[in-house]
């Protein structure tokens, strides 16, 4: 949905902004649906204004993100029309909120579950206090809320993963079905000499290769096709992309104009965009990223980013073996050059530029990791069963436990109902979180491959840093653009169609344009440098988007939903951007909220 703060398009509003105004001009009364600043909640306008009272399946002309006056001047009417019900939703929240806290119910996104739920109150009984005895209809609606979740919450996880035997009986689960991961790498390497051959590996030395039936000699092998088809990857990920961002610029305007006007009117790919899809799924291209990302520098554990020995256990790939294992540790062009299969010094001594020349080779950039952010380690570590889990100090994906995974599907979910119970839960997870890229969906992976590529060209800034393959560090300053340049998307010097799209949205941003200042200027910044820190977010946009993107396709393979095409995955790449994009808005308005308050007077100290 496009931001409140933009500004009117050829006469029509956003559709944003009218519910924001108009949400506005029902007063006080539905506050606790409101932010602090007043403006309805994310949740509320998904949960409550356009489901529920909007209804776009029935107006479909107010399901465009603008509008005419006509539409704008109804909308309006609607949202105003329906302020009485929404005063008493809100005070049905509020009494929601408080019977939940006296039950001790702790499970679950209290607006997820109940923002619906009060409406529905409000519409049938009108505000508590003419509903009768309204604690006892609270009471009855948390109770039915959690008889549908069928015991699929935090604690009934917490509960299940209690028990001493059988966390002893999970550990060993996950050891073997890590262990099993190796052995089946190795065999695929060993076993597809023909892609081998396709991808530019010489089919005959391959064979050669494979039948020595040494370990060492399978890993270089396997290395040197991983690397060809690491390559084929890219290239079909970027066509891909190139079909997905709609009106593009530079090459795009050579293309069919058939399937550019397709793209124009909703960013349907056509029939080659679509078999380029199923074709990268059909490779297995996720699987290949997923291989790289374990071979890292060596197959025994990984280094942390600052150079800690990996929580995985292994020696780090000290051994030159396991040195010769490390992917493509050689150049942007993939070969596996000889200091790689040398011997362990020189493998450990050169570990940081091989981790750089592997991420130069994956995305075109060595300035970000291989992993773009998604672990803390060079090498993504084997899973734990885990205790426990907060959402203020989740780390990155791959670092997670089996309980940490699965409490934010539990957390997140809206429809618990329809996941699996929480023993079958954590089976799969054992070898979901064991599979490449913990994801065991096929397509789920490419949309990995797909995500990453478009992550490592988002450049909101415009510095051309995703462009030229360098970076900005903390005391340099990107070079001005021109306004014609930020609207357009030019600066950003080539990507894909994809790429300008997002980057060109994301650069109309006016907290972007705040932050884009502030890396032009020279003098630092007045605030203190609390917005400093929203713009260093800006200049590695990379691990926020990739982060976003694995939860939430990790979210649909536990519930076994896959992408079904070019245009599905498109949807939730394009969703996970603007996703990131209106959070790191929320965080600005946060942040200048802060800086405009008065400071709070200073408490006075007490002892005990």
């Amino acid at each position: 949905m496009p931001s409140p703060s933009q500004p009117p398009t050829d006469g029509r509003r956003p559709r944003a902004m009218v519910i924001d105004s108009a949400w506005r001009g029902l007063g006080p009364g539905p506050a606790s649906l409101s932010g602090p600043g007043g403006a309805p909640l994310t949740r509320t306008v998904k949960l409550i204004v356009l489901p529920l009272i909007v209804r776009p399946a029935l107006r479909p002309e107010l399901a465009a993100d603008f509008l005419d006056a006509p539409e704008a001047a109804r909308l309006g009417r609607l949202i105003a029309e329906s302020g009485p019900v929404l005063d008493a939703t809100a005070e049905w929240f509020t009494l929601l909120k408080k019977t939940r806290r006296a039950l001790g119910i702790v499970a679950g996104n209290p607006q997820d579950l109940y923002f619906q739920r009060c409406f529905e109150l409000a519409t049938e009984h009108g505000a508590p206090a003419e509903a009768g005895d309204a604690a006892a209809v609270a009471r009855a609606v948390l109770a039915d809320v959690a008889d549908v979740t069928g015991g699929r919450t935090v604690e009934a996880l917490r509960q299940w993963l209690s028990d001493p035997a059988r966390r002893t009986r999970l550990d060993a689960d996950l050891t073997e079905t890590w262990a099993r991961r190796e052995r089946g790498a190795l065999r695929e390497r060993g076993s597809l000499r023909e892609r081998g051959a396709e991808a530019g590996v010489e089919a005959g030395g391959l064979r050669e290769t494979v039948a020595l039936g040494e370990t060492g000699a399978l890993r270089e092998a396997g290395a040197v096709r991983e690397a060809g088809a690491l390559r084929e990857a890219v290239r079909a990920a970027d066509a891909v992309l190139e079909a997905c961002g709609g009106r593009g610029t530079g090459a795009r305007r050579g293309r069919d104009a058939r399937a550019a006007s397709a793209a124009d009117a909703g960013g349907t790919p056509g029939t080659e965009d679509v078999e380029g899809f199923a074709s990268m799924v059909e490779r297995g291209h996720g699987s290949v990223l997923g291989r790289e990302l374990w071979a890292g520098g060596g197959d025994g554990g990984g280094s942390a980013s600052g150079g800690a020995g990996g929580r995985g256990g292994g020696d780090g790939g000290g051994d030159a073996e396991a040195c010769a294992g490390g992917g493509i540790s050689g150049g942007p062009g993939g070969d596996v050059s000889g200091d790689a299969r040398g011997g362990a010094e020189g493998c450990v001594g050169d570990r940081r530029a091989g981790v750089d020349a592997r991420a130069a080779a994956l995305w075109g950039r060595g300035d970000v990791p291989a992993h773009l952010g998604l672990s803390a380690w060079d090498v993504p570590p084997r899973p734990e069963v885990g205790r426990g889990a907060s959402t203020a100090t989740l780390p990155a994906p791959f670092d997670r436990t089996l309980f940490e995974r699965l409490f934010t599907v539990l957390q997140a979910s809206a429809h618990r109902d329809e996941l699996p119970t929480v023993p079958e839960l954590v089976r799969r997870e054992v070898g979901r979180s064991c599979a490449p890229l913990g994801l065991r969906d096929e397509t789920l992976r490419v949309a990995v491959v797909l995500g990453g590529r478009l992550a490592v060209g988002l450049d909101p800034l415009g510095a051309g840093t995703a462009a030229r393959g360098g970076r900005v560090e903390a005391g340099q300053h990107a070079t001005p653009l021109r306004e014609t340049e930020m609207e357009t998307g030019a600066a950003s010097g080539g990507g894909t169609a994809a790429h300008r799209a997002v980057n060109s949205r994301w650069r109309r941003e006016a907290s972007v344009l705040r932050a884009r200042r502030m890396t032009v200027s020279p003098r630092p910044d007045p605030d203190g440098g609390v917005l400093e820190a929203l713009a260093r977010d800006l200049r590695t946009p990379w691990t926020a988007y990739m982060r976003r993107l694995w939860v939430r396709l990790h979210g649909r393979d536990v519930r076994d939903a896959p992408l079904t095409d070019t245009a599905s995955a498109w949807a939730v790449l394009d969703g996970v951007a603007r996703s990131v994009m209106m959070d790191h808005r929320a965080r600005v308005r946060t942040a200048l909220r802060s800086l405009a308050a008065p400071p709070s007077p200073v408490a006075e100290r007490r002892s005990a």
